[in-house]
């Protein structure tokens, strides 16, 4: 028989076991929780390294090293950094000045070219929801000042640049050059005589011989010549390297345009067809006696290869990528009987590249001696004449999270980039965005009288689900982007800290129903609906909160996995959260009716 003390024992102990089963959450809570990090994006340090970009190119180029080295860029539509709410994420124009400025410190010289379609006037930030207009121009003006920062020297004129429409980009491209825009078929007398385009460039950039080389040159950039015809090259002058470029728009894109503009368009009396218009600056091309021909060609790769055919002194040739993700790859193109221009070396190859979409990734063609000369004196493009032969190497290189500048240091594009976040906050344009939306949610549109109210008033009766909501970062969505979000600035007037939270096009993803009527306008007016609530999922709950027992508003608002990823996948796109898994955060938070 057990004493008295042991029974009272084992009762106390069956007594305090579903106790203490019960309070265990709050135990962990309140003393073994690890803290909890405040609200942030993706910390670098998560980021896993990755190989340096610039030492491999070093290493891959050494020997012989490029004498000159072209860089290619193109249809960035208007995507200027990542946003920086997921990592690692790729491209960004600060990566892009950090790249070919440790090229240049390491002594290559790198002049840049970009295809064009720097921004688009058309475009939806989230499914079914348009840009704002005026932000898409100013996109494109400050793609355009931070070329210039790069180093780039030509724009060709694309689609996109077409549909702004291109009188605005005339505007742009007249108040800060290089880069110079480019059209070989537009011919629009009165824009090409005041110079906001030329029908093709020549971009020179001078020989220094390198100390301790005897065939290889250092090539520091200048600027272009105010005119696109340079004198012929003599014997007796400075060496420079002379790059020609050309820019045309063929006929297959020609007529996806004549889809989105009205038929009698004054573009479409503009534009003459490329090889026509190839056909007509070429004998001032010859004159000029380019070293290289570039061709930034909007088409598709068969029509770029058949002017690249015809006319045989081009050597390399941008072309519209159709994919989003650049290629590693470039495709020769085969020579051609066709070439008469006098040079003072020969290439050996022909290349036709593309840098996929987006500013990801820009390509590199290296201008490398093909074998050492023995006994050459000391390098001008004069007096190595024809003893040397060049070949193009291409490099695609993505702009990756090591190409980004720590917290604490600036360049110019990051700058710039400050201005832009300025802008967008001193020109309002998170109301003009509010004032211009006219789109109802789909529970709308079947109950007009419906409203967002806010995850609070959720709160009130799902408190379990409510709490599951409470413990993910979507209930830190807002707070997350005014901590983080970059870069920032500040309003020199009343010293406020201007960051992303004024860009409606990183708001949308971070707080309720913004782009539907009713939903969030800023912080001050709708307070309620700061974070990315429980309302982004459901619907807008007015009805279902003043009428909690009627089917026909509460039915509405039910969800399951079934019809939910599309809803997530609006904001963890490609774009902002590559990395996406469905299956690995659902679980995060997922939770029952109650």
């Amino acid at each position: 028989m057990p004493a008295i003390w042991e029974r009272a024992a084992v009762v106390l102990v069956l007594l305090a076991v579903p106790i203490l089963v019960a309070l265990a959450p709050t135990i962990y809570q309140a003393y073994l929780a690890p803290e909890e990090p405040p609200p942030r994006f993706t910390p670098r340090s998560a980021v896993p390294t990755l190989p340096d970009p610039v030492q491999q190119l070093l290493q891959a180029w050494r020997q012989p090293q490029p004498e000159l080295v072209l860089a290619f860029s193109g249809q960035m539509y208007g995507y200027l950094q990542p946003c920086g709410c997921a990592r690692p994420q790729v491209g960004g124009l600060e990566r892009r000045l950090e790249l070919v400025q440790r090229l240049r410190q390491a002594g290559w010289p790198i002049v840049g070219f970009d295809l064009g379609d720097l921004a688009r006037l058309r475009h939806e930030i989230k499914q079914g929801v348009p840009a704002l207009a005026d932000q898409s121009r100013l996109k494109y003006e400050t793609a355009w000042k931070i070329l210039k920062e790069c180093g780039w020297q030509a724009v060709g004129i694309g689609p996109e640049e077409i549909l702004f429409p291109l009188e605005d980009v005339f505007g742009w491209a007249l108040n800060s050059r290089p880069p110079v825009l480019v059209g070989s078929n537009l011919d629009w007398p009165d824009w090409r005589d005041t110079g906001a385009y030329r029908p093709w460039v020549l971009c020179e950039v001078p020989v220094v011989a390198r100390a301790g080389s005897a065939t290889t040159g250092r090539l520091e950039q200048s600027a272009p010549p105010p005119a696109p015809v340079s004198p012929p090259l003599t014997p007796e002058s400075t060496a420079v390297w002379r790059i020609a470029c050309l820019a045309v728009i063929s006929d297959s894109v020609v007529s996806q345009l004549r889809k989105e503009l009205p038929q009698n368009a004054e573009i479409f009396k503009r534009l003459l067809p490329a090889e026509q218009a190839l056909a007509q600056l070429w004998p001032e091309i010859e004159k000029s006696q380019p070293h290289l021909l570039v061709l930034l060609h909007h088409g598709s790769e068969e029509e770029a290869r058949q002017l690249a055919q015809r006319f045989g002194e081009i050597d390399l040739v941008l072309n519209r990528d159709v994919a989003d993700v650049a290629s590693s790859m470039a495709r020769p193109l085969p020579t051609s009987d066709a070439r008469t221009l006098r040079r003072p070396f020969a290439i050996s190859n022909r290349l036709l590249l593309s840098v996929g979409h987006k500013g990801k990734a820009i390509g590199l063609v290296g201008v490398r001696p093909a074998a050492q000369v023995a006994d050459a004196a000391p390098a001008t493009l004069q007096r190595l004449s024809r003893a040397v032969t060049y070949r193009l190497d291409y490099r695609m290189v993505e702009l990756i999270e090591s190409l980004e500048l720590p917290p604490d240091r600036t360049n110019p594009v990051r700058e710039a980039m400050r201005e832009y976040v300025y802008q967008v906050y001193a020109r309002d344009f998170l109301r003009q965005w509010v004032e211009q939306r006219q789109v109802s949610h789909p529970q709308q549109l079947d109950q007009p009288g419906s409203v967002f109210v806010g995850s609070e008033r959720c709160a009130e009766c799902h408190r379990s689900a409510c709490r599951v909501w409470g413990q993910s970062k979507h209930s830190q969505a807002y707070a997350a982007l005014v901590k983080y979000g970059e870069p920032k600035t500040t309003d020199q007037r009343s010293g406020q800290t201007i960051g992303r939270q004024y860009d409606p096009e990183c708001v949308i993803c971070h707080t309720t129903g913004f782009e539907y009527r009713s939903g969030f306008r800023n912080e001050r007016d709708t307070p309620q609906l700061v974070a990315n609530g429980c309302e982004n999922c459901h619907g807008p709950a007015s009805l279902h909160v003043q009428f909690p027992n009627e089917p026909k508003y509460w039915q509405p608002l039910r969800r399951n996995v079934g019809n939910i990823v599309n809803t997530c996948r609006a904001c963890h796109d490609s774009e902002n959260d590559p990395h996406f898994d469905f299956s690995k955060y659902w679980p995060q938070i997922v939770h029952k009716k109650d």
